[in-house]
């Protein structure tokens, strides 16, 4: 948000901080209830709870839709997890971006074990993770990205570090 108020894009831009409050307080992305209980994973056509259909809503009339994660690990160095990775969609326009956010944030990084890759994980097929954001992004043509730092355990990098990748990342498209 400082960045924004420092640089203002010419296109609007939502930010939709902590849609799972419950689950930042609690450390966990599942959200306190019996069903439907993944945040991650409630974007069916309508939406499964009261979160996702409002983010949903603002998808819907997005012209690109970027979403923000955290992973255990450095993709290069364990290739099974997402961490330090940029994930687009199937959409070109994905995929172009991807490349350019990624060639910026590594130029801050120089432990090439750190730097960050662009994943063709949500491309390899429509819907890889049933009910997530980047399958409902897929079905209805939408430009989706996954950004992906390092910051759980075992490999949690400070805070300060997470922030400025995802401020360089996101500074490179807007």
């Amino acid at each position: 948000i400082e960045y924004l108020n420092k640089n203002p894009p010419k296109d609007k831009v939502i930010i939709m901080p902590m849609p799972n409050l419950l689950g930042y307080y609690f450390n966990t992305r599942y959200q306190l209830k019996p069903f439907n209980s993944d945040i991650n994973r409630n974007f069916s056509n309508e939406g499964k709870d009261r979160i996702s259909r409002i983010i949903l809503g603002y998808v819907r009339n997005a012209d690109l839709i970027i979403d923000l994660h955290e992973g255990y690990e450095y993709h290069i160095r364990y290739p099974k997890s997402m961490g330090s990775s940029v994930i687009p969609n199937k959409s070109k326009v994905a995929n172009d971006l991807a490349h350019k956010m990624v060639e910026s944030v590594n130029m801050t990084i120089k432990d090439k074990n750190k730097k960050f890759v662009v994943s063709n994980f949500y491309d390899k097929e429509d819907c890889y993770l049933p009910d997530s954001l980047a399958c409902y992004c897929n079905r209805n043509k939408k430009n989706y990205i996954s950004i992906e730092t390092t910051g759980l355990n075992p490999n949690k990098q400070d805070i300060d570090v997470r922030v400025g990748q995802m401020v360089r990342l996101l500074g490179s498209v807007i």
